[in-house]
């Protein structure tokens, strides 16, 4: 089912990717009940994984820069590197195998967010040139108005 105005979204973090702390779209329904019982349906007892589907290790690293005039260096960037590497143990509270598997659980009663349908278009406005035919302005929102 793809994602329509009107639908409720189902957001969790990802806790593979680099900024595990975002919520992201992972799924959607008609309504909010309909999500919340899919979370609750793929809620098991919290289990332990090995490093299943995670990037290696990655060393620390320090990148540098030296100055021409002065001759002093300058640290610009520091890397402390992956680590967890490949020895992490992923605390999981979602069905090995399942659609929720490397989600986080929610923490907040947020994870269920309504996308709402398309505002509305905005009401006809008339065109200058249109509300002074006879030199008679005349408002298009009270129409009993005239200037």
């Amino acid at each position: 089912m793809e994602l329509t105005a009107g639908m409720w979204v189902l957001l969790l973090n990802d806790m593979r990717w680099a900024h595990y702390e975002e919520t992201a779209p992972v799924a959607c329904a008609e309504t909010k009940e309909e999500l919340e019982q899919f979370v609750k349906d793929e809620t098991v007892e919290l289990y332990k994984t090995d490093n299943q589907g995670r990037m290696p290790p990655t060393p620390p690293s320090v990148k540098a820069e030296m100055s021409l005039v002065s001759g002093e260096v300058a640290v610009t960037d520091i890397d402390l590197g992956d680590v967890h590497g490949s020895n992490a143990k992923w605390a999981k509270t979602f069905r090995h195998g399942g659609p929720l598997e490397w989600y986080n659980k929610p923490y907040d009663d947020n994870y269920v967010q309504y996308f709402p349908p398309e505002p509305p278009p905005p009401p006809e406005i008339p065109h200058i040139r249109d509300l002074r035919p006879s030199g008679t302005v005349v408002s298009p929102m009270h129409p009993e108005l005239t200037v």
